[in-house]
């Protein structure tokens, strides 16, 4: 039987593999496209949010998995609550960095980045919690 550090260490290690692709996808249609100059600076932004989150999750689910795990329902909450906002947050922050007009690419490669490491977290532990 599997630890949950050898969980937590999968999840991250997914959720690493899945970013690259993402990011190899982008790069392509941004060479495709011609608009490769427009496109690097929200991959960058949207690979470390993606990464500084799935590791910030499987650390702290790991812990309330050893050490509380009727707690993990409510952390499951608490994580999709925080993710949202710390998304809005980030958005906020390329918008006061970039300004309006640039937005565009930042909001569409964010989002499907977002959308994707929600499904990752979402398949994973749903997976996790129905073995056990």
């Amino acid at each position: 039987m599997r630890t949950n550090s050898s969980y937590a260490r999968r999840y991250i290690i997914q959720a690493v593999a899945m970013t690259v692709c993402l990011s190899a996808a982008a790069g392509i249609v941004g060479s495709l496209t011609q608009h490769l100059d427009s496109v690097l600076a929200p991959v960058a932004v949207s690979v470390a949010f993606t990464i500084v989150t799935a590791a910030a999750t499987a650390m702290i689910w790991r812990r309330v998995a050893d050490s509380q795990p009727e707690m993990l329902t409510t952390f499951f909450t608490s994580v999709s609550g925080f993710r949202m906002l710390a998304a809005l947050f980030t958005l906020f922050i390329c918008y006061l960095v970039v300004g309006r007009e640039a937005m565009k690419p930042y909001i569409i490669i964010f989002m499907v980045f977002y959308l994707f490491s929600l499904a990752h977290h979402s398949l994973f532990f749903s997976h996790i919690n129905n073995k056990k």
